[in-house]
């Protein structure tokens, strides 16, 4: 099976994509909040530790860059360059 990684903001559109992922069975390996947006997106990060610590998945934090997103995601062998 496929290495899933969720992109959490805190939004109701990020929250469902959580939900209906592991609905659907999928093993959501990782949680990631990539820090770029307005004040509001970026006042959610404090979501991402409660989700996390909630269901037991491990949450990374990365920067907005893609070079940051690609880092993380190779960091947490997810991603092949």
């Amino acid at each position: 099976m496929s290495s899933v990684v969720v992109s959490l903001s805190g939004g109701k559109d990020s929250m469902y994509a959580l939900y209906a992922a592991l609905q659907e069975g999928l093993k959501v390996d990782y949680l990631m909040f990539i820090k770029i947006g307005g004040k509001a997106h970026l006042d959610n990060k404090w979501l991402l530790k409660f989700v996390s610590e909630s269901i037991g998945i491990p949450a990374v934090s990365v920067g907005g860059r893609i070079s940051d997103i690609r880092k993380a995601l190779q960091q947490a062998c997810l991603f092949q360059a």
